[in-house]
């Protein structure tokens, strides 16, 4: 898996092709795939889910707490 500040690309188990399986909020799949440096496969891809409460606070506290990444 690949995450990306615009989406989560992962790879097909029959293939290993990468593809796109979810883009965040305020992106579509053809922007992603307009800033990735190859073809990406875009069929199929959904919107990222919005994170939950307890994810929210992990981000937040424990893999960012400085606040590089999420302002």
């Amino acid at each position: 898996m690949v995450v990306t500040t615009k989406g989560v690309m992962r790879f097909r188990a029959n293939t290993r092709a990468i593809y796109l399986a979810t883009y965040h909020p305020g992106f579509t799949p053809q922007a992603v795939a307009e800033d990735t440096g190859f073809a990406l496969d875009i069929e199929g891809a959904v919107e990222t889910p919005e994170p939950t409460p307890e994810e929210l606070y992990i981000l937040r506290e424990v893999v960012d707490p400085e606040r590089v990444f999420l302002k």
